[in-house]
């Protein structure tokens, strides 16, 4: 019994303490080596490659108008007088440079006084021009008569070209993303033929000017233009 007490039992406590305190060494230098281990990120992450090429910027402006008429031409007299003759009726087509009518202009001449007294009346001086047409086109209007007297620069008529014109808005954005002056628009006419390039571009109070006197809308295409801009037509 002394033996137990005396080496038995306190070698027993002192293998205990030992054994704590290697326990407790390992938690505080070696415990927290799985938690660690498992917060550390396992994914990969791929970078995505794009080939280098080369090609060229667009940039394209789509705006909505409207397909309108040509304005008419004028047809004006030449020559002070009379309308002495119609050639083309009203309503007919005319290619540029065919005859309308004809003016004729009289100028009375100085009677002639012979030795014997006696005074002769001359025949007055006739000048007589074609007003011809200024475009090819439909004579929509023929506003004069045979005998009707016409100054130089009366408008006689009217003529309606053939041609129309695609005419849309443009904001200051859209004029803005127009790095160069355009020459030609892309024209999609609604339920019409297939798209197809416009050349003669206008922008601005260009555009407007010609735009002057147009008839009515005929529907919808896309080009570049302005508004409150300016506009633009084709």
């Amino acid at each position: 019994m002394g033996v137990w007490r005396r080496w038995i039992l306190p070698i027993t406590r002192l293998v205990v303490l030992a054994a704590i305190a290697v326990a407790l060494v390992r938690m505080a230098f070696f415990g927290t080596t799985t938690e660690e281990a498992s917060e550390v990120p396992t994914g990969s992450v791929v970078e995505s490659q794009v080939p280098a090429s080369i090609a060229t910027v667009v940039n394209d402006v789509t705006v909505k108008g409207s397909i309108q008429p040509d304005p008419d031409v004028a047809v004006k007299a030449t020559l002070q007088g009379k309308v002495s003759k119609i050639v083309a009726e009203q309503g007919a087509t005319v290619p540029a440079g065919d005859p309308i009518l004809v003016i004729r202009q009289e100028t009375p001449v100085d009677p002639v006084v012979a030795a014997d007294g006696t005074v002769t009346q001359p025949k007055p001086k006739v000048v007589t021009e074609t007003v011809t047409a200024s475009a090819a086109g439909s004579l929509a209007e023929l506003g004069v008569l045979v005998g009707q007297e016409v100054a130089v620069g009366d408008a006689v008529g009217r003529i309606a070209p053939p041609t129309f014109r695609a005419t849309a808005p443009l904001t200051a954005e859209e004029q803005y993303r127009l790095v160069t002056q355009p020459t030609a628009a892309k024209v999609a006419i609604t339920s019409g033929p297939a798209p197809f390039d416009c050349g003669d571009l206008r922008i601005g109070q260009q555009a407007a000017a010609s735009s002057e006197g147009a008839g009515g809308t005929g529907g919808a295409g896309s080009g570049s233009t302005g508004s409150g801009t300016e506009s633009a037509s084709t």
